[in-house]
């Protein structure tokens, strides 16, 4: 099981990669919307779960828009 710190590091990484990656464009808007539902996700399934979530482990349909 992942501890605490582990689970820690990984949602800070996590975040840093969601920052390096948006669009400058629309940085604001993707950032916090992505940043909420994520943590959203975590306190309602826990990290693991949210990583299988995001991960495509779930029969979500995943809308990329360019």
């Amino acid at each position: 099981m992942i501890e605490e710190e582990e689970e820690l590091k990984l949602i800070k990484q996590i975040f840093l990669i969601i920052n390096e990656n948006v669009p400058d464009d629309c940085r604001d808007l993707v950032i916090n919307r992505l940043m909420n539902r994520l943590m959203d996700d975590i306190k309602e399934l826990g990290v693991k779960e949210t990583i299988k979530k995001w991960l495509g482990e779930e029969d979500e349909e995943l809308i990329i828009v360019d």
